[in-house]
């Protein structure tokens, strides 16, 4: 393990994928809450848009949420999103909307059999993959 990866409860993996399954055909997303090397909780989110290929909450639900994530002294350290059909791959739409360069993306792609997430960075309009551990 580096010191640098995230550390991912197998339970909360699981029931990260089984939130973004359960929304398909259309994307899901939320926040990964925790310390800055371990998710603690899930924090789902309702994609207000229903797009395969998109999602969207408002500003008032977003600032909600996050308040109460701040209230419980926890951080937010992914918003995470689905891709029903797509690679777990950023797409230009979702390099543009990420707003917060501190807040890491987090990806979980349904176009194989088996789902497959990825982490990244978002910094300048580039992305890079980060290392991440499920235990």
């Amino acid at each position: 393990m580096n010191r640098s990866d995230i550390i991912i409860p197998h339970n909360l993996y699981d029931e990260l994928i089984q939130i973004c399954r359960l929304e398909l055909p259309y994307e899901a997303c939320g926040l990964l809450v925790g310390t800055p090397y371990q998710i603690n909780s899930i924090w789902p989110m309702k994609n207000e848009i229903n797009s395969p290929n998109r999602f969207f909450v408002s500003k008032p639900i977003v600032e909600e949420t996050i308040d109460k994530v701040k209230s419980l002294k926890q951080d937010i350290i992914a918003i995470y999103h689905s891709h029903p059909s797509t690679l777990a791959i950023p797409s230009r739409i979702d390099i543009i909307n990420h707003l917060d360069k501190s807040v890491d993306m987090v990806i979980i792609s349904f176009k194989e059999n088996d789902p497959i997430m990825k982490w990244y960075r978002i910094i300048g309009g580039t992305y890079k993959e980060r290392p991440f551990l499920i235990i």
